[in-house]
């Protein structure tokens, strides 16, 4: 009899970080997460903080999402500025004014709609907020030059059942 490992549980080996470059990546730099205050988002800001950027700036359109992780965010901060703002990146000037106030290097982009069946019952939502709200974010940080650009994408659209 052995213990039980991780990969056991996921039918998968478990993935190593390279600390070493995440930390590279992130220190001391102004990093930009959309959809802060859901799951995703959530958790991309509390790893994130982990490598200690100078700035992490949470863009969420749910006001108490936004709450909850602004006040968790700023205890795991470490020196690093919290910055919380309200809007919706479908809002083209929202984003342009976020850019050029923020200046942000890195956009880790988490906004969207997660639950397929609500999507499909609601095309037109799915779309405005899943697609094009992701292209508004794509061309604003090509725009100003953001550095690196990670969508965070779940299983639901790696392996969709529909």
């Amino acid at each position: 009899m052995r213990k039980v490992r991780p990969a056991d549980l996921l039918n998968r080996e478990v993935i190593r970080l390279d600390e070493t470059r995440i930390s590279r990546a992130f220190r001391g730099k102004r990093v930009l997460v959309s959809g802060a205050g859901g799951t995703i988002g959530a958790e991309l800001v509390r790893q994130t903080l982990r490598y200690e950027p100078a700035e992490i700036c949470l863009v969420e359109a749910h006001a108490t999402s936004l709450f909850y992780i602004d006040q968790e965010a700023k205890e795991l901060a470490h020196g690093a500025r919290v910055i919380s703002i309200l809007g919706d990146i479908r809002n083209h000037a929202f984003l342009e004014c976020l850019f050029q106030e923020r200046k942000p290097q890195i956009v880790l982009h988490a906004a969207a709609h997660k639950h397929v069946h609500q999507l499909e019952m609601n095309i037109h939502e799915g779309i405005q907020n899943n697609s094009l709200a992701t292209l508004a974010l794509c061309e604003a940080s090509l725009k100003h030059a953001v550095e690196t650009f990670l969508l965070v994408s779940t299983d639901k659209a790696v392996k969709p059942s529909s």
